[in-house]
């Protein structure tokens, strides 16, 4: 949680911007929300990969 504040107040810059263009809180919210999504898959995804390496190459041994 403590992780997601300080995105969110780091990024009050691009929030602004957001809203001065006609974006609601829910877009707002729903951007971080995709965003942080987005992150956890591909980092899920990488963190197999590398894992099934890992344990191919040592078996090899």
């Amino acid at each position: 949680m403590n992780l997601v504040l300080v995105s969110v107040n780091e990024r009050t810059r691009e929030i602004g911007l957001g809203k001065a263009l006609g974006a609601k809180k829910l877009d707002i919210l729903f951007q971080f929300l995709a965003e942080s999504t987005l992150m956890s898959i591909v980092g899920g995804i990488i963190g197999i990969i590398l894992g099934f390496g890992i344990a191919y190459g040592t078996s090899k041994v």
